[in-house]
């Protein structure tokens, strides 16, 4: 677990709160980060440098600041203190979608101190990229796989994505695919499943018959299912699966994961990593708190 002597991790208003993240996510820079990138030119001169940029956009992603011209206004404004001369927003918005790579190995470090499991549930979520009337319009993110789909909880259609999602049977997000809309989802099931690195994995009905090379999938069973499981299997899978809706639900309603802003797909791209990240992150320092529901990010910031 990270040092605490120099900072705490239950803040008291959103200047010691910016503080302590800010902490945290320039420790773990500082142990991920290879030189070449920490030491690359002019690094030095920078107003702002990669750890507080990686700082700010968690914090502004845990306050639910969706968009990122008034969060970092806001930010300029009233986190001075904290951080100290700010750069351009342009300049931030250009090295934060270049840090897409350094998140990652700063996810996998988080993901090595958080308690995680060996059985795995997996699901999607639809990202609509536009309102469906303005679809055929819509140009940013065309010749980069945007499709009409399906969402069947909502039972419409819509034009965008499909984010694939394998999260641990403890609620953490350990790998995720981006597809268009009209890819099914056991298409990239395997390729899931070689990122994740589980022993099992738990599906809906939308992934009955897949077969993986070193993983076990158990998928609930359709109703004309010619040899459904036993009634206590289908109870435990259906038990275990809410757990990814949950963490669904706190990816959409408090990260807005579904609000897409990005103008271009590698923004997108960057935006869904760091909004995973800033998850992880809180969950995290709530395990550092010693807190009894880790994944409760929501009592960290709305105290």
């Amino acid at each position: 677990m990270s040092d605490k002597s120099n900072y705490s991790t239950e803040p008291q208003d959103i200047k010691a709160f910016a503080a302590m993240i800010r902490k945290i996510a320039t420790e773990i820079y500082e142990r991920t980060v290879p030189n070449c990138v920490k030491r690359r030119r002019n690094a030095d001169k920078r107003k702002l440098c990669d750890a507080d940029i990686i700082s700010l956009v968690i914090i502004g992603e845990l306050l639910g600041m969706d968009s990122e011209r008034c969060w970092f206004g806001f930010a300029k404004r009233n986190l001075g203190e904290v951080f100290g001369l700010f750069c351009d927003r342009t300049r931030y918005n250009r090295t934060k979608r270049a840090l897409i790579h350094i998140t990652g190995d700063i996810q996998r470090y988080l993901l090595e101190r958080l308690p995680t499991a060996r059985v795995g549930i997996i699901d999607s979520c639809p990202l609509p990229v536009c309102e469906f009337g303005r679809a055929h319009f819509h140009k940013s993110y065309k010749g980069y796989g945007a499709a009409y789909g399906c969402c069947v909880s909502k039972k419409e259609t819509y034009y965008g994505y499909k984010m694939h999602l394998v999260i641990d049977e403890n609620g953490l997000p350990v790998a995720f695919e981006l597809t268009g809309a009209n890819i099914d989802d056991r298409a990239v099931a395997e390729e899931l499943s070689i990122q994740a690195g589980l022993e099992l994995l738990l599906g809906d009905k939308g992934y009955v018959g897949t077969k993986l090379s070193n993983t076990t999938l158990i998928a609930l069973d359709r109703n004309n299912a010619k040899h459904p499981k036993t009634r206590e299997l289908r109870q435990l899978i259906f038990k275990k699966r809410r757990r990814i809706e949950t963490t669904i639900s706190q990816l959409t309603d408090t990260l807005h994961l579904q609000k897409v802003r990005a103008r271009s797909f590698w923004g997108l791209c960057a935006n869904i990593r760091l909004k995973i990240l800033a998850f992880l992150t809180a969950v995290y320092i709530n395990c550092l708190n010693g807190a009894e529901n880790i994944l409760a990010i929501k009592q960290l910031i709305f105290y």
